[in-house]
């Protein structure tokens, strides 16, 4: 099966975006088990972080929050945080989500 980590600026569009939109096409094709769904503490908790943001609030819930992190942390496959990350993007905030790959 394919395995895929997905950045969570698309994760928390999924949530949000409640219509027909890529990010949303994403967990729609991980729940009809298309692909096998990696996370890492790391990346769980930087999703939970920036759902936590007031902005947020007009969009989801907390129960949807937490919903939605509970099935993060039960229904994709849980790889612990990479301990060496070396330079892989443009974006050294992102360079741990190229190490789950390599897990």
């Amino acid at each position: 099966m394919t395995r895929a980590v997905i950045d969570s600026s698309v994760l928390v569009s999924a949530l949000i975006a409640r219509r027909d939109t890529p990010p949303s096409q994403v967990l729609r094709a991980r729940a009809r088990e298309r692909f096998e769904l990696i996370v890492s503490p790391q990346l769980v908790s930087e999703v939970a972080g920036v759902l936590a943001r007031p902005k947020f609030d007009r969009y989801v819930t907390p129960d949807e929050v937490a919903d939605f992190l509970d099935m993060l942390r039960n229904d994709a496959v849980v790889h612990p945080d990479a301990a060496v990350i070396e330079r892989a993007t443009r974006d050294p905030g992102d360079d741990y989500l190229v190490g789950q790959t390599c897990s």
